[in-house]
């Protein structure tokens, strides 16, 4: 399940952005996992000026794990990515997934 919290805060063309790539990272995550939740919570500071600052703290429950990511930039679409790249990199750690990883046997 995909869950964002704070996602009123931003306008209409930056949560459709959000939840677009969050989709997508989603997908590519339940490779790795049967059930879990995938929760962003998105922060935007500094709203008075022309420019802002995005913060974004994702996190996987699953029922066995829980890992977590965060990210902060002046650009949705690159703390986005950035968050979930980390979090991604967490998984890889977690369960030691990629091919480096694999141990080799020898007779």
């Amino acid at each position: 399940m995909l869950r964002f919290i704070n996602l009123k805060t931003l306008t209409q063309k930056e949560a459709v952005q959000a939840k677009a790539l969050a989709r997508s990272y989603y997908n590519t995550l339940s490779r790795d996992f049967k059930t879990f939740n995938l929760i962003i919570h998105i922060k935007k500071h500094d709203v008075s000026g022309k420019a802002c600052k995005y913060s974004i703290h994702a996190r996987i429950e699953a029922p066995t794990v829980k890992l977590s990511a965060r990210a902060a930039d002046w650009d949705l679409k690159k703390v986005m990515h950035e968050s979930m790249k980390k979090l991604g990199s967490e998984v890889i750690h977690k369960f030691k997934t990629n091919m480096s990883y694999r141990k080799r046997y020898t007779r």
